[in-house]
């Protein structure tokens, strides 16, 4: 089907309770969770969304963009507001903006960026659980950076991984009761 609209949409997202952006059989996904509120405000079947690319399970975006395609104008500022009023607590759009019909949302993504962040040497606050993976020995962070430049031989790019984000590790979370 040929789309009179085309628009880009900012999305920032929770992945802990996803699987992944790509719909999926048997499997909750972001796109499927979200095509289906956006049904509830600009009805069923009069759209269609396109995201820049998957995601694996539990995955979160600071700035995550999808495509959304229709046959009528809309009003973006109201949109944004119904949508933000209809997604869940972990699904905020941020902005809107049209393009072109001709764009490419998986071509156009040049740059992709990810954040790894660890810690080591005690259990981590339960409520850090979706951002931080909890290693409970010795982290070898050198033998980390080393198994990264392996994979970039195997033709990962791990260009876009920033040494601070590795080294942003913590050796402990620290809790204080009323304070």
């Amino acid at each position: 089907m040929k789309w009179a609209y085309s628009y880009l949409v900012e999305i920032q997202f929770l992945g802990f309770r996803f699987h992944g952006w790509q719909k999926q059989t048997n499997s909750m996904s972001l796109h499927e969770m979200m095509d289906k509120m956006l049904g509830f405000v600009l009805g069923k079947g009069i759209f269609k969304s396109l995201g820049m690319g998957r995601t694996d399970a539990k995955v979160s975006a600071n700035r995550y963009y999808f495509q959304l395609f229709l046959n009528e104008t809309i009003n973006e500022e109201l949109f944004l507001k119904a949508f933000n009023k209809n997604a869940s607590q972990d699904l905020k759009a941020v902005k809107i903006s049209i393009v072109s019909t001709d764009f490419n949302i998986i071509q156009s993504a040049k740059i992709k960026e990810y954040h790894y962040y660890f810690s080591f040497g005690t259990k981590n606050h339960p409520y850090s659980a979706p951002f931080l993976v909890g290693v409970l020995d010795d982290l070898d962070i050198e033998a980390t950076f080393s198994a990264i430049r392996r994979q970039s031989t195997f033709g990962w790019d791990s260009s876009g991984l920033r040494a601070a984000c590795l080294r942003c590790c913590f050796e402990n979370v620290i809790f204080e009761p009323g304070g």
